[in-house]
């Protein structure tokens, strides 16, 4: 099984797992959760689900590759969950991922 179909599993399986992606989807989005079961269903949230969880697979491919660190611009929160143990079925290459995530200020804060 691919680290995408394994994950596609993961998200339909483990109700924690889906729920976090959805709110991560929703965040990304940027969009006012009025009611998240109407929301899941709308096609920027179901574009981004897909993208997490493609992302997901491709990370771990990188790890596999000796790649075990991602750099990545702001907070991820379901990837900090899954490196944190928290989703134990993700795949393991997923979850011994090394993640820094950067946070940029605006010039002036740097002056």
């Amino acid at each position: 099984m691919s680290y995408y179909q394994s994950l596609q599993a993961l998200y339909s399986e483990e109700l924690s797992f889906k729920n976090s992606v959805i709110s991560s989807a929703i965040q990304f989005q940027k969009i006012a959760p009025v009611a998240i079961t109407k929301i899941e269903d709308t096609p920027q949230v179901q574009n981004s689900i897909q993208y997490f969880l493609e992302e997901f697979a491709i990370f771990s491919c990188l790890f596999d590759q000796k790649l075990p660190v991602m750099l990545y611009p702001g907070a991820f929160t379901i990837l900090d969950e899954v490196v944190d143990g928290q989703h134990p079925q993700a795949p393991s290459a997923l979850r011994d991922l090394i993640i820094v995530s950067l946070r940029f200020k605006g010039i002036s804060s740097m002056v």
